[in-house]
């Protein structure tokens, strides 16, 4: 898990953020040429900046995706139907008591661990 705890640099989130915004701004500026109805100049305008804005905040959101809010991933959930499953299959396979010796040796590194 030192992904987790490993950000990405700020240095070039920064220069990112900041050529993206200039580059937005000026994008209009060559467009003004090319295209010969009003209309259609506001509707690219409107959709690249839509667009790209759009990807720098999907990107905010998959820069810490092991965090509890909404959009982050359920780590916790995902692992405990894999701990389910695997128990399950071991109990078909080994039987009862070897499953038990599993949960038990599980839930005492889940209370170490948590403290």
């Amino acid at each position: 898990m030192k992904l987790q705890y490993n950000p990405f640099p700020f240095p070039i989130v920064q220069m990112n953020r900041t050529l993206l915004i200039i580059w937005l701004y000026t994008l209009s500026l060559p467009l003004l040429n090319d295209v010969e109805k009003f209309e259609a100049y506001i509707c690219i305008i409107f959709f690249a900046t839509f667009g790209f804005l759009g990807l720098e905040l999907v990107a905010i959101e998959l820069d810490d995706p092991f965090g509890d809010d909404d959009n982050d991933l359920a780590v916790e959930v995902n692992s405990m139907e894999v701990f389910n499953d695997i128990a399950l299959n071991m109990q078909s396979i080994d039987g009862v008591e070897a499953k038990n010796r599993l949960l038990k040796t599980i839930l005492k590194r889940s209370i170490y661990e948590s403290v």
